[in-house]
């Protein structure tokens, strides 16, 4: 915490007052002077992972706005300090120090994240400090201090109490400020001064604007018709302001009573668009009016829409009515005719719109429209690349899917783009700022390139990976990890910046891809990946052996801290199997006849059972103590099978894993043996239910079982499961591995879900 004497801060400058008072001779202060308050050098003093970032003013209330997670701890401060200052038999110079250690703890933490929980403090403790005190103070900063983050306390302070006339106006005059503007709102709407905030929100366009409105009531028409007509339009976006305008204008009942002229028509446009390219807050979905609304604009648009900016709304009512409409409560029939009266318009108003947007194709709202009539313009943006060499609209080349353009892309983006100064090493930099137009451009085209294989730009990646913005490196970290074989040079690079990369995560990162390099490159000759199913499009699959997994220093370093789950292979050997079986994979299958595989898993999550947690129901206590069963195991293990498989409609336990498993039964193996449990109907002599699974390192674990669902034998399935258990307990298991914990009746029996971690920690306990 800063230390030093109150009057050190404020000797020879101008207070922020003063200069507000100075830049506010009409009762405003002009747009572009908003970001230029004196103190902005020191603006981030409070919010240091934003220093040399150019951020508007206003925005750490806007966008973060809320207390930290040390909050508490930051209240106390501040309150103890107020404590100590009213201790009697103070020199002038030791209060002026203390006044100092005050401005200097508001100094370095944002008011924003500490504010309720301080006054919180104050209401609880009112006998150890005296507001009075509090008060004259908090007016010294508001007309002394040239520190914004003082006077954002001052402000939120006096808020709470009850205001004179000359206080009002003090808060009213920082209002005029967007920096000021949350804490002023705040205050004045405890103060019931709503016309004071209409009137101030009148003189905001940023996120001042957004803030008054918030806290603006619609009391009466004027204010009404300045929401609807003007309010909305906000310097950072419609999409903040959008919502609450038409909300608190009563937008609907505005059209219905006033009716369409060209003023309205357009702020219904803008007040649609906001809400559909919705912001942090709620959207479109959320308005209730949304559909007669949108119904009365179209309808209107049939007759008012003659310029492609009004077209533009259309089409995107159209587009949205197709991907979310449905979503959002439209019926079918509702939103098809909805959408065929905004094509009927496109089509038949005598107006050639693909005509007037294909004026300027660089335009995004022109290539939307373009978009909605069938026309992709992506060859004509290339071309123009071709021919500008100050081309930068790389967003637009990236925005394809076809194979052939986006490497034209990549090889146009490797001649352009300065990738030598791009990869000047790693940095935790956010990207904002023009300084870092060129790496937001890789950005944009390196985000892609997992999307095709076949294309590798590696001089892309590797500038990516280089990159002082963190997001570039993690969009060069996607691309990698979807590459079968990582090139020697972004393997170089990688582990340089594992030495010297700030950030935490992006160190995780280069960790996982490191151990799994190390697991292709020094363990077998790499056979390749494959892709399972729909669920598995393009993620690796790592080919896996016997070898491999026999080995602890590769299971430890580069299999078990790994978060992957499944690696494959084409070994159906007893050996192989075992051996899985042994590092604690369960091994299941994937396709058919010759294609077939082995998928071992090493799960993320397990449904382990100690047998001291055994469940039995008072279903299953009934059934053992009736009888009529008959428990066995390794009589019928050719029955089992063909029970499992019957009873799974996709049964990975066939082909050659069943051949497997018969073989596996014929024979002794050290530490490892399998087991087919069968429950008959002891009068019939019918196979009920039953399972197949194995014991190794003293470890039972779970394949796969089936029971009758008949409902004669209803609880039978429950029953062999808990005759296994203690059957198990009997023969010295330690526990019972169930695999997967997402079934219920696993933990119906009384399995506990664990870890990765925590598994094979009980897994290498097993033999102690």
């Amino acid at each position: 915490m800063t230390n030093a004497p109150f009057s050190s801060f404020i000797e020879g400058q101008s207070s922020l007052y003063q200069w507000i008072t100075q830049h506010s001779p009409e009762g405003y202060i002009d747009e572009e002077l908003q970001d230029e308050l004196p103190d902005v050098e020191s603006k981030t003093l409070a919010w240091d992972t934003f220093e040399g970032i150019n951020v508007a003013p206003g925005f750490f209330e806007g966008v973060i706005g809320s207390e930290s997670d040390d909050a508490t701890d930051k209240a106390t401060v501040l309150f103890e300090l107020f404590a100590d200052f009213e201790k009697e038999n103070e020199t002038k110079e030791q209060l002026d120090g203390k006044l100092g250690s005050i401005y200097g703890f508001m100094l370095e933490n944002s008011t924003i994240t500490y504010i309720d929980s301080f006054i919180d403090l104050l209401s609880e403790c009112r006998e150890e400090v005296s507001l009075g005190l509090i008060y004259k103070i908090a007016k010294m900063f508001l007309t002394e201090a040239n520190h914004r983050e003082p006077i954002k306390w001052a402000i939120a302070f006096i808020g709470l109490l009850k205001l004179d006339e000359e206080d009002i106006e003090l808060i009213a005059l920082f209002g005029l400020t967007e920096e000021f503007s949350k804490f002023a709102a705040v205050a004045l709407y405890r103060q019931d001064q709503n016309e004071l905030l209409f009137e101030l929100a009148k003189k905001v366009h940023g996120w001042g604007r957004v803030t008054y409105i918030g806290y603006l009531q619609c009391e009466h028409e004027a204010i009404q018709k300045w929401i609807l007509l003007e309010g909305y339009k906000c310097s950072i976006g419609v999409n903040h302001t959008a919502y609450e305008c038409a909300v608190k204008g009563n937008l609907l009942g505005y059209i219905q009573t006033y009716g369409w002229s060209d003023e309205l028509y357009e702020a219904a446009g803008d007040l649609l668009l906001g809400m559909i390219d919705h912001g942090p807050g709620e959207r479109i979905a959320d308005y209730e009016d949304a559909k007669e609304v949108i119904k009365a604009f179209i309808e209107e648009g049939q007759t008012r829409c003659r310029i492609l900016e009004q077209f533009w709304v259309l089409i995107k009512l159209f587009l949205y009515l197709g991907d979310h409409g449905k979503n959002d409560g439209w019926e079918d029939e509702e939103r098809t005719a909805t959408r065929k009266r905004v094509g009927d318009l496109g089509l038949r108003s005598g107006i050639d719109w693909k005509a007037m947007a294909y004026e300027d194709i660089r335009d995004y709202k022109n290539r939307e429209i373009l978009k909605a009539f069938g026309i992709n313009v992506w060859e004509e943006v290339y071309a123009l690349a071709l021919k500008d060499s100050e081309f930068d609209d790389w967003h637009v080349l990236a925005d394809t899917q076809n194979i052939d353009q986006y490497k034209r892309l990549c090889e146009l983006a490797q001649q352009r783009l300065p990738l030598d100064s791009i990869a000047s090493g790693p940095k935790d930099e956010l990207g904002l700022g023009s300084q870092f137009n060129e790496h937001m451009h890789l950005t944009m085209i390196v985000q892609n390139l997992r999307n095709f294989d076949e294309i590798f730009a590696e001089p892309l990646v590797s500038a990516a990976l280089q990159s002082p913005v963190t997001n570039n490196r993690n969009m060069a970290l996607n691309v990698i990890e979807t590459y079968e074989q990582i090139p020697d040079g972004l393997i170089e690079i990688i582990k340089s910046n594992l030495a010297i990369d700030p950030n935490e995560k992006v160190i995780e990162r280069y960790k996982k891809i490191l151990r799994l390099h190390g697991l292709k490159s020094s363990i077998y000759t790499y056979k390749g990946t494959m892709t399972y199913g729909t669920s598995w499009d393009k993620t690796v699959v790592p080919y896996l052996d016997a070898q491999a997994v026999s080995k602890s220093s590769i299971l430890d370093e580069y299999i078990y801290p790994d978060d992957r789950e499944y690696y494959w292979c084409d070994d159906f050997s007893p050996e192989t199997y075992i051996a899985f079986a042994k590092a604690g994979f369960i091994s299941v299958s994937h396709g058919k006849g010759e294609e077939m595989i082995l998928f071992p898993e090493i799960q993320s999550e397990y449904a382990v059972l100690d047998f001291s947690d055994l469940h039995i129901s008072h279903n299953v206590a009934k059934k053992i103590k009736k009888g009529g069963y008959r428990l066995e195991f390794n009589t019928s293990i050719d029955d089992v099978i063909t029970s499992i498989q019957n009873a799974h409609e996709r049964c990975w336990l066939s082909g050659k894993y069943a051949e497997l498993i018969r073989m596996l039964s014929k024979n002794s193996y050290e530490d490892f043996s399998l087991i087919s449990t069968e429950l008959f109907d002891e009068e019939s002599g019918e196979l009920i239910a039953g399972e197949i699974g194995y014991i190794t390192r003293n470890v039972y674990t779970s394949l796969s079982g089936f029971h009758n669902p008949d409902k004669r034998y209803e609880n039978w399935g429950s029953l062999q499961l808990v005759l296994l258990g203690n059957h198990l307990e009997n023969k010295g298991v330690r526990f019972w591995n169930l695999g997967h914990p997402q079934m219920e009746y696993k933990i119906d029996l009384g399995a506990k879900v664990v870890s990765r971690a925590d598994f094979l920690e009980k897994w290498e306990l097993s033999y102690a």
